[in-house]
């Protein structure tokens, strides 16, 4: 991506969407405005670069952190059987971008 984006503007949201995609969750979140209001920044059009991947470093920064408060080697041993199949990036995104009225609904196989 640095040779494609570097020095020239980006949308964070549509490419970190993008990057979820395409890693099937395991890189993110998007950064939209919810995901962005909740790590503390206003505004999610920042068309850097560098911010973008900045904010990808400090969500890893902050996953592993989470990983040693909570002290286990596998940061998916406290999740049910039914969320181990969602990949960080789509958890992260999911704890920090639904809005407010929205509940978090998990769907099951039966």
């Amino acid at each position: 991506m640095e040779g494609i984006c570097e020095n020239k503007p980006i949308n964070m949201m549509v490419a970190s969407k993008a990057i979820m995609l395409v890693t099937k969750g395991s890189i993110g979140p998007a950064f939209d405005s919810n995901v962005m209001k909740n790590l503390g920044y206003k505004y999610n059009h920042d068309k850097s670069f560098q911010m973008w991947k900045n904010m990808l470093q400090y969500v890893a920064d902050d996953l592993i952190d989470f990983q040693k408060r909570i002290k286990v080697d596998d940061i998916y041993k406290p999740l049910p059987d039914d969320l181990r199949s969602i990949k960080l990036g789509r958890l992260y995104d999911m704890a920090l971008g639904p809005r407010q009225n929205e509940e978090l609904q998990v769907v099951t196989k039966p």
